[in-house]
């Protein structure tokens, strides 16, 4: 048997409009808040500057909101998933799930089925990878969902590394697209 590379596949997700979402919701209450006092200030108007002032300040605190949202993203809601193919096993971290490890000689074929699921009249389907790994004894089943677990390419990327893997192994492999049937 030849010996197998070492696969690492490493995702780092973010929530991405985390931090805009804070920062146009506060602009928007600060320039409201600037809007009704130049508003207050029009009989007065020598007095324009404190709307200058509160626009300035809204400003301000925009970029304090944005500096801070991005450091709390960075620090809490980034997380690391990783996919990782040795010579010994298949092991996959997703956070918030349990470790999901097999060793090659558990098991003597893998089956690969994509399909979609979970759609609504409201939400689109959510698209699924599943991994069957049969053995003589039994069968333990990995479900990826494609853009929550890991991001669309780097499943496709994982799907061929594994079959190219399979094949060094001498692991049978069966692969069903059942997208098109939804």
């Amino acid at each position: 048997m030849e010996k197998v590379e070492h696969f690492e596949i490493i995702d780092k997700f973010r929530v991405k409009y985390f931090c805009n979402v804070i920062c146009v919701g506060f602009l928007f209450l600060i320039l409201c808040l600037a809007a009704v006092m130049m508003l207050i200030q029009l009989p007065f108007p020598n007095s324009l500057i404190g709307a200058f002032i509160s626009i300035g300040g809204a400003f301000f605190m925009m970029w304090v909101i944005k500096t801070h949202a991005r450091t709390f993203e960075i620090k809490g809601l980034s997380y690391i998933r990783s996919f990782i193919i040795n010579d010994e096993e298949i092991r996959v971290i997703i956070p918030k799930k349990i470790v999901f490890q097999i060793f090659w000689e558990e098991f003597n074929s893998i089956n690969i089925k994509t399909f979609k699921a979970g759609g609504t009249a409201r939400s689109a389907p959510m698209t699924y990878d599943e991994i069957t790994f049969i053995g003589q004894d039994s069968d333990r089943t990995l479900r990826l969902n494609r853009n929550a677990d890991f991001h669309k390419r780097k499943i496709e990327r994982i799907l061929s590394i594994l079959i190219k893997t399979a094949l060094k192994k001498n692991k049978l492999y069966n692969y069903e697209d059942l997208r098109s049937f939804y």
